[in-house]
């Protein structure tokens, strides 16, 4: 490339590189281009379920789906949509597991028994309020994915909700802002 810019004359707009395999061949690409000082544009697509706006999503409509199984609520609170300190979220997460917490109507049910082996991890009050403020912000979702008359646009409208109700706008901000102060442009997009 270097050798057509300086003595063919051509431009690097001019310059096209192809990949059949852009996974396999991408990184190691964009290094050597940097390496060499060659600007580069790079088009591609990246996956949606990179993005967390969209894993929230997916994981909140498995939580209806399966019935609040242990797996569909524990991928939904790591999703880093969902509001809660990694500390109050393992801690849920704990509970769940040890404690056989599965199901719609276990997990709307106030817990009222801490296990030894989980004392001193977050008291059982703070479970209960976070438990209740993770099912309430679903409650919405729930309504209108299990109503039998329920719309498309009722379903949409729950989705919305519960990302304003989880705070996404601002968690997204959060995040590009975190991606662009560590220099990864494609991951702020």
């Amino acid at each position: 490339i270097s050798r057509h810019i300086r003595k063919e004359g051509y431009r690097y707009k001019d310059i096209a590189i192809v990949l059949s395999d852009s996974e396999t061949y991408s990184l190691e690409l964009k290094h050597e281009l940097k390496l060499s000082g060659i600007p580069y544009y790079q088009d591609e697509n990246l996956s949606l379920s990179f993005n967390p706006l969209v894993a929230m999503i997916h994981a909140a409509l498995d939580v209806i789906k399966n019935n609040y199984s242990y797996e569909s609520v524990v991928r939904y609170l790591k999703t880093g949509m969902v509001p809660g300190d990694e500390t109050i979220i393992d801690a849920m997460d704990n509970y769940m597991y040890v404690c056989g917490k599965r199901g719609y109507k276990r997990l709307t049910s106030d817990w009222d028994m801490m296990p030894k082996e989980l004392e001193g991890n977050a008291e059982l009050s703070q479970l209960n309020e976070y438990r209740k403020e993770v099912i309430s912000n679903l409650e919405v979702l729930r309504e209108a994915f299990k109503g039998p008359a329920s719309t498309a646009r009722d379903k949409a409208e729950a989705i919305f909700k519960l990302e304003e109700l989880n705070g996404c706008k601002d968690r997204l901000t959060e995040l590009a802002e975190e991606f662009e102060a560590t220099g990864d442009k494609e991951r702020t997009r």
